[in-house]
């Protein structure tokens, strides 16, 4: 079995399973419209101000002059994304003469030409969408509202979930005392990354100055089509050439999800040209090669049955692997996806 079949044996194996994980569904989880917001909307959607377009032009108009805050919910209520929505209105106003200056619907709809585009725009999605009713119930809303809101917090999730990730990971290396950049991604979500000779990372180690490890993370839950495969095959291909003929320099890439595993041709491009590679499960990988890199002297407790696992892993970086039993579970120790690091000072 070749190095990269051994690789995709190991991502299959341990491919994380987003259904399960609790930051993932607790967008699946949301809170309803408010009440006050619901009723405006079934008014608005019901014929008596739907089928009169001038009617609907002007309620939509002082209802979102008066209160931005009916914007998203406007926008999840005819079907829409919210960056769907302001791409499609920014083009409109382009064709505009003049061009708005203003062009952000926030500040858009303050303005006379800006209210006349946006309404315009909601007023013939509602037209098409609410056709089959003549009166639509606060209820009628709720349920609009509770069976679009998965596709609305799509794009939300998963660049939430990326940050989420990238979180995860700093938080293990300084739970377990590893030296690492940028510190702030331990508490503060969406933190910008790091750039070393020229090249974007998310993490490395032990610092940007002595950036001995350098971590990228790719993780989706979903395929990532043959936009994202390209993206994937050129993130790591571009980062394996930034440190070429750098002595003592690790790229490792965690990579999860079934988006990649469903992407061979990706999966496996990123696999080449990675020098190591983790998995949520395994993201006790990424903090020992660090610990490693900071002459930190780590072992790591797994499962027994996952002790042969990674034996090849543990002979090349010297780390000693034991299985968790009763005993040793309490030692103090850093949880890093299905290991606990045990780290000492060398």
């Amino acid at each position: 079995m070749s190095l990269l079949d051994e690789r995709i044996a190991e991502f299959d194996k341990y491919v994380w399973i987003h259904t399960q994980d609790p930051f993932q569904n607790k967008f699946d989880t949301h809170e309803k419209l408010p009440d006050s917001i619901a009723e405006r909307m079934a008014r608005l959607f019901s014929a008596p101000t739907r089928s009169n377009r001038s009617k609907l032009r002007k309620t939509i108009g002082i209802e979102l002059v008066q209160d931005m805050d009916l914007f998203e919910p406007m926008c999840q209520l005819v079907g829409l994304t919210l960056s769907k929505v302001k791409g499609d209105i920014k083009a409109n106003a382009m064709l505009c003469e003049p061009v708005p200056k203003v062009k952000t619907p926030t500040t858009l709809i303050k303005t006379d030409i800006g209210q006349s585009i946006i309404s315009d725009y909601f007023a013939e999605k509602i037209e098409n969408i609410y056709i089959y009713k003549e009166f639509y119930s606060f209820e009628d809303i709720q349920t609009v509202y509770s069976a679009t809101n998965p596709s609305f917090v799509r794009q939300k999730r998963a660049k939430l979930m990326g940050h989420e990730i990238e979180r995860r990971l700093a938080f293990a290396f300084h739970a377990a005392s590893v030296p690492f950049e940028p510190i702030r991604k331990v508490e503060k979500l969406g933190s910008s990354d790091v750039t070393v000779d020229g090249y974007s990372y998310d993490l490395v180690s032990p610092s940007v100055k002595n950036a001995l490890l350098r971590i990228l993370c790719m993780v989706h839950n979903a395929n990532v089509g043959q936009y994202g495969e390209d993206k994937l095959r050129s993130s790591a291909v571009d980062a394996k050439k930034s440190i070429k003929n750098k002595l003592n320099t690790t790229l490792l890439t965690l990579i999860d999800g079934l988006g990649c595993k469903s992407n061979r041709a990706g999966l496996a491009a990123v696999l080449e040209n990675s020098d190591e590679f983790c998995q949520l499960r395994t993201l006790w990988k990424a903090v020992a090669i660090g610990a490693k890199k900071s002459n930190i002297k780590v072992r790591v407790l797994l499962p027994e049955n996952q002790i042969s696992d990674f034996a090849a892993f543990a002979d090349r970086w010297s780390i000693s692997l034991d299985s968790i039993s009763e005993t040793n579970s309490i030692e103090k120790g850093t949880e890093a996806g299905d290991g606990i690091l045990i780290v000492n000072q060398v």
